[in-house]
Formats: C-alpha cells, sequence, structure tokens
C-alpha cells in the first residue's frame, strides 16, 4: 500500500487485520522526512596537488568526504592539498534519513601540461565567503567587467572596471546561500570563470 504525504514529521497509522470469526489492529507511529537535496560534487583545482570540493546538501543527517589518501572531512566545503602525485579516488557518502547516497571522482594529480600560473590565473579570496571576497586576474587580461551568475545563470551583481587594476573587492553580503559563477570579462571578449560559494 502506498501513500503519499503532504507534509513531514511525525505520523500516526492503524493496521487492521480480519480473519475468521473477527479482526484485530494496531496503532504504529512512524517519521515522514524531508527529501534529501544533494548536489553533485563541485571541485576547483588551485594548483598541481590543492583543490577545493564542494557540495550543497539540505535535509541530511551528516556526510563524509574520503580523499583516498587517508584523510576524512565532515563538512560541506573542503580545502585539501594531496601530499604527493598520483590518482586518488574520491568518495563522499551522505547520511540522510532516507538512507545513504554516495558520489565518486578520480582526481588525477599526476604532471601535465598545465603548470600553477596556468592554473591560477583567477584568484578569488576568502571562498567560501560571508561578503566580501577579493579578486585578482593577470597583469595581461585587461579585465573590463565583472559578472556574477547564480546557479539558474541569472546575473546577480556586476560591476564595471576602468581603472586598470588588477584586483578588486566586492560585496557580495547581500546574495543568499548558495553556488555562483564569477566571470570577468575582458576589453577583447575573452572571460575568465570560477566558483563562488557563499555562506
Amino acid at each position: 500500500h502506498e501513500v503519499i504525504y503532504s507534509s513531514h514529521g511525525q505520523k500516526f497509522g492503524v493496521l487492521q487485520v480480519e480473519f475468521n470469526g473477527g479482526q484485530d489492529g494496531d496503532l504504529f507511529v512512524f517519521n515522514v522526512a524531508r527529501q534529501p537535496i544533494i548536489s553533485e560534487i563541485t571541485t576547483d583545482r588551485i594548483s598541481t596537488l590543492e583543490y577545493q570540493f564542494w557540495v550543497e546538501t539540505e535535509h541530511i543527517d551528516s556526510l563524509v568526504w574520503d580523499m583516498g589518501d587517508g584523510t576524512l572531512y565532515v563538512t560541506n566545503v573542503v580545502d585539501h592539498i594531496y601530499a604527493e602525485e598520483g590518482v586518488y579516488e574520491l568518495k563522499l557518502t551522505v547520511f540522510t534519513p532516507c538512507g545513504i547516497r554516495e558520489q565518486t571522482l578520480e582526481i588525477n594529480t599526476l604532471p601535465s601540461s598545465i603548470s600553477d600560473e596556468e592554473i591560477q590565473v583567477l584568484s578569488v579570496s576568502p571562498n567560501p565567503t560571508n561578503g566580501f571576497v577579493e579578486v585578482s586576474w593577470p597583469q595581461d587580461f585587461e579585465t573590463q567587467r565583472i559578472f556574477v551568475y547564480d546557479s539558474q545563470a541569472r546575473i546577480v551583481h556586476q560591476l564595471q572596471i576602468n581603472d586598470g587594476k588588477i584586483e578588486k573587492l566586492i560585496d557580495l553580503s547581500t546574495l543568499v546561500s548558495g553556488s555562483y559563477t564569477l566571470t570577468l570579462e575582458s576589453s577583447h571578449g575573452e572571460t575568465l570563470t570560477a566558483k563562488l560559494i557563499k555562506l
């Protein structure tokens, strides 16, 4: 028998059984939990061995990150530096009232043609943030405008840059908590992007 409830919380039910000569019943109590919400893992490679991972969740009990090198974390946002180059299997386990959810990623920190300088072309700090972030970019990238997009690709903040500087302090305190994309647009139409978490 399947029942769809319109609200969560404690519920009561009655089980009745009919048999030859009569019937019997019993009262039982159960809990209807909220549907857990778990986003896909987002990854930001800071340098060859340094990464930031985060996931957005609602209505869960707890979570555990296994970085594949023996290190564990229990927060939604993780900053991790691997001790040595290699291939690691990252595993995220989320415990919810409806069961266990798991996600895995392969993290390859082996040398490649991408240098640390190329990886770090756009810097956003602090990230995650409660309000202000400092954004800096390469000297040869002539930033003209800065956009902040929400998860629905809507522009929620924008700035015009005319002073020729390579850094800018941005106030994002009015934004709601969540994941955003910060995009820099140059005078030549080039773009740089970075993920941003607002706490």
